[in-house]
């Protein structure tokens, strides 16, 4: 996910927040904003390559 995608696919999107946090096995770098987000259906299915509106490979490779 880029501040590009929220712009292109957030709809109203006017604030992106990234940041880090330590985990018990390692460390989970998150990244939020406050646009229209990824729909419940589809949220596991960002994993899998050339699933997207673009190329599919941003998360994919993320």
């Amino acid at each position: 996910m880029t501040t590009e995608d929220s712009v292109n696919h957030g709809q109203h999107i006017t604030r992106v927040r990234v940041y880090h946090e330590i985990v018990d096995d390692g460390i989970e770098v998150v990244f939020k904003g406050n646009g229209a987000g990824i729909p419940s259906k589809e949220k596991e299915l960002v994993f899998e390559q050339r699933f997207g509106k673009g190329t599919g490979y941003g998360l994919y490779l993320t």
